[in-house]
């Protein structure tokens, strides 16, 4: 199928990189949180009908709408992602918006990392060695 008219414009605005911090690479959560992902999207021939959220080339979720996009700024689009231990590692996150041609386009990348958190220590008290 072909389509037409202009592609639709897509930014993940959080969560990003705070360049303030020690890590200048990447946001840090622990598994466990919930991961809010906020995009902005508009298309200046039509709406943006779609947005979902990928970590590399999975899709991990539709994003909701919840603020409108108007005549003076982009709508916002938003995914909770909840994290485990199984989450450990790098995320890549990008946004891909589709509008009401069919018109798709993608965000740059929006690194993020799950790491375990604190590791418990564990003590051995009972026997004592003399």
């Amino acid at each position: 199928s072909v389509t037409t008219g202009d592609v639709p414009t897509v930014a993940i605005i959080s969560p990003v990189d705070d360049p303030l911090t020690v890590d200048d690479d990447e946001t840090i959560f622990t598994a466990g949180d919930v991961i809010t992902i906020d995009v902005t999207a508009t298309d200046v021939d039509g709406q943006v009908t779609a947005v979902n959220i990928f970590d590399g080339v999975s899709s991990i979720g539709a994003a909701s709408n919840i603020i409108a996009a108007t005549a003076t700024g982009p709508g916002t689009w938003r995914l909770n992602l909840p994290t485990t231990l199984s989450d450990v590692g790098l995320k890549e996150l990008t946004a891909r918006a589709t509008d009401d041609r069919g018109n798709v386009s993608i965000s740059a990348s929006a690194p993020v990392s799950v790491t375990t958190g604190d590791v418990p220590t564990v003590a051995i008290i009972s026997p004592v060695d003399d």
